[in-house]
């Protein structure tokens, strides 16, 4: 024979399958047990994040400190070694006075004459009867070759500055001059005669090319260097006296007033004294 069961609970105690849960009793006095914490509930959902307030006002800044007192100057150290040679050249000394002036240089060759110019001005020996002349008939006169009298220029011939005639050339050939007479002025029976052109002096020809520049002659020596002045004397003073914020120089032998170091020789200084700048 088979018996099927459907459910079967096998417990380990004697006690035997729980009960149900009993009615919840009354509250007990104030217990100084904690009960225990109940779950954690679920957490809500974020806000949303509030407006930002307006920044305040910066706060004053408070005023600077006073800058304390400048304490006193330390002793000068030990003058260090001296450094090796500079390779820097000093400055150059001033500069000496100049040399005498070299000997003038010999002059130069002469250069070529120009050509010669037109010429008009001569004498002639031709006798003439000032009294027995008549104008506008033609007449000649001898003169020297080689003038540059041409056809239809005025020509003048006179034996003094009141005793002349002149005419109008027709020809010049050789050594005669073929000329009709215009004027005449003055009387009298001459055969020493100046002749020349019998009008406004032209302007002056151009000027013959300039001759070659002579060599230059050799330069002087150089004079010799000037001195050099003296060198400037450094503050060197004997004793300085600094007061109460004043100071009091004695026996003061020289001194350049120029920024840089100075010797200041024996110092005493009873008080403090503030020097802004500058180095003692």
């Amino acid at each position: 024979m088979t018996i099927r069961i459907p459910s079967l609970t096998v417990y380990t105690t004697p006690y035997g399958i729980q009960g149900p849960q009993g009615v919840q009793g009354p509250t007990g006095a104030n217990s100084i047990v904690p009960g225990s914490t109940g779950p954690t509930g679920f957490t809500g959902p974020i806000g949303p994040t509030g407006f930002i307030g307006p920044t305040g006002a910066t706060g004053f800044v408070g005023p600077t400190g006073a800058t304390g007192f400048v304490g006193p100057t330390g002793p000068t150290g030990p003058i260090g070694p001296t450094g090796a040679d500079s390779t820097i050249p000093g400055p150059l000394g001033p500069t000496g006075a100049t040399g005498a002036t070299g000997a003038k240089g010999d002059t130069g060759i002469q250069g070529i004459s120009g050509l010669p110019g037109d010429i008009y001005s001569t004498s002639s020996s031709t006798t003439f009867n000032l009294g027995s002349l008549v104008i506008g008939t033609p007449t000649q006169i001898v003169v020297p070759t080689g003038l540059a009298y041409t056809k239809a220029q005025e020509i003048l011939i006179a034996a003094s500055a009141t005793q002349y005639f002149f005419g109008t050339i027709i020809t010049y050939s050789g050594t005669t001059i073929s000329f009709v007479i215009d004027g005449i002025t003055g009387s009298g029976i001459f055969s020493d005669w100046d002749v020349n052109l019998n009008a406004a002096v032209g302007p002056a020809g151009d000027v013959g090319p300039a001759g070659a520049t002579g060599i230059n002659g050799a330069t002087g020596p150089i004079g010799p260097t000037g001195s050099i002045g003296p060198t400037g004397s450094i503050m060197s003073v004997n004793n300085i006296d600094f007061g109460s914020f004043g100071v009091t120089i004695t026996n003061v032998i020289d001194f350049i007033l120029q920024a840089g170091n100075y010797d200041m020789g024996t110092i005493t200084a009873p008080n403090i004294v503030f020097i802004d700048e500058g180095t003692l």
